[in-house]
């Protein structure tokens, strides 16, 4: 086996117009300009296979406002290839069987809303994103599944495709067992045990090879937020995969320091 290493390179120029702006909600609309530069290397000589630069005009709107007793987001955008700064061409060795040129369409909504029970205070988490487009992407833009940040219980992705979906929903306990203590408090912010199922499943596009599927896994933890320290500890199972991966659990920890 060979050796072979890839680098990119990303340049963006993005612009953000808030249109409108109200107590309990705000509109942004944002427009920006995205050059992309990959280039793989083989014994230390590039090859143009896997190598590529291209460009991508962006629009998207977002819209944010309270109702129904929680903070609702909705999100909305489009990408659109461009031919610009030496973006390399279809039918070329850069581009393989992806379009340059393309046209994706993407959107989110999520909400998150607290609630009491029996005197606890809980908050309950849910999102769906998503993704369009009629062409064949390039892989860093078509959907993947799998992961800590769409569907949990897999270390990596095991989907990829032209269009899909995913959805997380969470239910949390905020708790602060510390609030006597001020300086724990402020260190440690809430301590939040959650439970929270996952659900994603990519389009097959029989024209392009890419093969269809679905995925969900369930998770429980806990985590620190709010404080100078962050952390989230976990336990996630993949209970419908059509990958048939063989992985199903994943144990993991993660930490952050703010100050």
């Amino acid at each position: 086996m060979h050796p072979r290493h890839q680098q990119a390179l990303i340049s963006i120029v993005r612009g953000n117009c808030p249109s409108n702006s109200i107590r309990d909600k705000r509109t942004t609309l944002n427009a920006g300009l995205t050059y992309k530069e990959t280039n793989n290397f083989l014994l230390g000589s590039r090859i143009e296979v896997g190598s590529r630069q291209y460009t991508v005009a962006n629009l998207g709107l977002s819209h944010s406002r309270r109702m129904l007793g929680g903070l609702w987001v909705f999100d909305a955008s489009y990408a659109q290839g461009l031919g610009l700064f030496g973006a390399v061409g279809r039918g070329e060795p850069g581009a393989g069987d992806a379009d340059p040129e393309f046209s994706k369409f993407s959107g989110t909504i999520s909400v998150t809303r607290p609630f009491a029970v029996s005197g606890q205070n809980l908050q309950l988490s849910s999102m769906i994103s998503g993704q369009y487009s009629p062409d064949n992407l390039f892989g860093a833009e078509q959907i993947s599944l799998g992961g800590y940040s769409n569907v949990r219980g897999l270390r990596d992705s095991v989907f990829f495709g032209n269009s899909g979906l995913f959805t997380r929903n969470e239910i949390a306990w905020r708790t602060m067992p510390w609030a006597d203590n001020a300086t724990l408090a402020k260190r440690l912010g809430e301590l939040r045990p959650y439970a929270g199922i996952d659900y994603g499943h990519v389009f097959g596009e029989e024209r392009f090879g890419l093969e269809g599927g679905d995925i969900a896994g369930w998770t429980v933890g806990m985590r620190l937020a709010g404080g100078n320290i962050g952390a989230d500890i976990g336990y996630s199972r993949i209970f419908q995969n059509s990958a048939e991966t063989g992985a199903r659990d994943l144990f993991f920890v993660s930490t952050s320091l703010q100050w």
